[in-house]
């Protein structure tokens, strides 16, 4: 165990363009405009399932937000520090969404592209 909490120190330590608050993801990460053909809240749940089968360091959680819509916020595990958000709102029979991440080093991706390909895997494009 001690060792877990010594790697996730270790990862934390490496993170960049992490926040805080969703605000602030969204203010300094770019955006990601998608589609998905799932309603927003099971957009949003298999979002947050990509997020932690890929990494035991992640923690999802969703949430809902105005106009029927869903959030779904990703946290470094153990941490305040949040990966990704995702707003989610329904289209029709789908979901449009937007996406904001940041990069974890050495973990899942080295781009907010490929964190976003990694998250949205299966639930949209």
């Amino acid at each position: 165990m001690q060792i877990a909490r010594v790697l996730l120190a270790t990862a934390v330590a490496s993170i960049a363009g992490c926040a805080n608050t969703p605000t602030q993801l969204m203010a300094e990460s770019p955006t990601r405009l998608f589609r998905s053909p799932l309603s927003p809240i099971d957009a949003a749940d298999c979002m947050a399932r990509n997020a932690e089968e890929k990494a035991a360091a992640f923690s999802a959680t969703t949430r809902p937000s105005p106009g029927g819509g869903r959030e779904v916020i990703v946290r470094v595990a153990d941490t305040d520090f949040i990966y990704a958000t995702a707003r989610l709102t329904p289209n029709g029979a789908g979901s449009v969404g937007e996406l904001w991440s940041g990069t974890f080093a050495g973990s899942v991706g080295t781009s907010p592209e490929d964190n976003a390909a990694m998250l949205l895997r299966g639930c949209g494009n």
